[in-house]
Formats: structure tokens, sequence, C-alpha cells
């Protein structure tokens, strides 16, 4: 009997099959897992985008007069942002896995020798920074705008 004719696989051709298979699964997994990560990622910072346009919103649908400004420099927490105890937005209605900071603070151009006095009030800029985890890291979303008194 010839050896050369009989046919099938030997151990060698077993093994080389099951070496590229595995490599092609882990390779197909890894892509799949950075994808739903990479998804995640954009779905997190897409609702942040929400919030903070929609407190944004909220802020500019007040009178003028009634959205005060932050005390220092730093941003607040918006269950800080309060008006006389009461809160000026209500945070229940945003997931408490995002962190909404406000800072509001007068506009006031201080040219020609004019000192910044209320009748100079005419401009806010408000700022929202949304801030949410991924992971271990800490992402944020930040948007900036301004409201005019109407006079």
């Amino acid at each position: 009997m010839n050896v050369k004719s009989q046919k099938g696989f030997t151990g060698i051709d077993i093994t080389i099959a099951i070496i590229v298979i595995t490599l092609f699964v882990s390779i197909i997994s890894v892509v799949f897992y950075n994808i739903t990560i990479s998804s995640k990622k954009i779905e997190r910072k897409t609702e942040a985008t929400y919030i903070a346009q929609d407190v944004i919103e909220k802020i500019k649908a007040l009178n003028y007069d009634d959205v005060i400004e932050t005390k220092g420099t730093e941003p607040v927490e918006i269950s800080e942002y309060k008006k006389s105890d009461t809160l000026i937005i209500d945070n229940k209605e945003y997931d408490s896995a995002y962190t909404i900071e406000i800072k509001v603070k007068k506009y006031v151009p201080n040219s020609n020798g004019q000192e910044n006095n209320d009748s100079n009030d005419l401009v806010k800029i408000i700022n929202v920074n949304v801030l949410y985890k991924i992971g271990k890291e800490v992402e944020n979303v930040e948007l900036t705008t301004t409201i005019v008194r109407n006079r």
C-alpha cells in the first residue's frame, strides 16, 4: 500500500485550522467589543448634550430677572441653583448618572470708564456643564449661551 495515496487530515492540519479559526474569532470579538464601547460612548454623550440643551432652554424660558447669577467663579450643581430656597430647575427629571453644573454671570463690558453697575445689566452668560462617567473616565459636555434683557 502506498502511503501517499491515503487521504485524510494529519494532526498538523487540524492544529493549524484550529489556530486560524481561533484567531479569526478573537479578532471579530475585539471588533464587536470596540463597536459596543464606541456606541455606548456616543449614546452617553448624546444624552449629556440633550440634558445640557434642555437646561439651557429652561433657563432661557425664565424672565431675565429670575435668572440669578451664581456666586463666585465656580459653577454650582443644579440642585444648588435656587432662588429663595426654591429650585429654579427640578433636577429629578434627569438621570442621576449625570452631574449638571450651571454658571450664570452678567456680561457687562467695561469700556469708556463706565462702572459695572445694574444699569448696564443687559446680558447674562449661561454655561451648563454636564459630567458623566464612562468606565473610570469622567467626560463632559459644555454648552454656553446668552440671554438679553428685553426693554
